[in-house]
């Protein structure tokens, strides 16, 4: 039998654990969750408040930030005038968000898409670039 993961969600903490099988799972659960309580009962009240995670391996989104922060972009007037990709893309390192060009592209298109900004290839020196532009409202 493979090996599995199975999260359990729990009052305080949740634990996520790795088993073969279910009785394997809630041994190690059980086993775990004791010795977080018996760690967590010794520590002051303020520290039992906070929640203790054992998270499961994978990746992390991040797209909200990037996202959310684009779009604050949008609210604060940045793109009033025309912006091009890079120079978008140093905005938000200022604000944070370290990504390459490839990655805020998709994002810009979308708002495109939805009627936010606009866009216009323009040529700069022997390339040509997109420039995107808050859509007038009407």
């Amino acid at each position: 039998m493979s090996e599995f993961q199975v999260t359990f969600k729990g009052e305080r903490f949740d634990v996520t654990v790795s088993a073969k099988s279910a009785t394997e799972a809630a041994e190690k659960y059980k086993r775990l969750s004791e010795e977080l309580n018996k760690a967590l009962g010794q520590a002051s009240t303020k520290s039992q408040s906070k929640s203790v995670a054992v998270k499961p391996q994978g990746r992390r989104p991040s797209a909200k930030g990037t996202q959310s922060k684009l779009e604050e972009l949008v609210d604060e007037g940045f793109f009033k005038t025309g912006k091009q990709l890079k120079e978008t893309q140093e905005e938000l390192a200022k604000k944070g968000i370290t990504k390459p060009v490839t990655h805020i592209a998709p994002y810009l298109t979308e708002f495109v898409r939805n009627n936010i900004l606009e866009r216009e290839q323009v040529a700069v020196g022997n390339r040509k670039v997109w420039v995107y532009k808050e859509k007038p409202r009407t």
